[in-house]
């Protein structure tokens, strides 16, 4: 079942800027951020539902953000070793 996306856009929006404040921690380039935000909020999407009994979703967001910089600082590392 999809997520509410009213529902989602509420959670979120709210929440952007710190977001993309902390991927540009994460990616020190402005267009790797983005890419950050981007994927993070994708992931979010799939697994956010109104249903869901979570308490701290904000916690949730950040940590779906943190994974998806390790992955890609993991991506970027390899790259560079071929």
């Amino acid at each position: 079942m999809l997520p509410d996306p009213d529902l989602f856009l509420h959670f979120v929006e709210p929440l952007l800027m710190r977001v993309h404040a902390v991927a540009r921690h994460y990616a020190h380039r402005e267009v790797h951020a983005h890419d950050l935000v981007q994927e993070a909020m994708l992931r979010a999407w799939r697994g956010f539902s109104q249903a869901d009994g979570r308490t701290h979703r904000v916690a949730w967001l950040f940590v779906i953000l943190r994974n998806v910089a390790i992955e890609w600082r993991r991506g970027a590392s390899s790259r560079a070793r071929s």
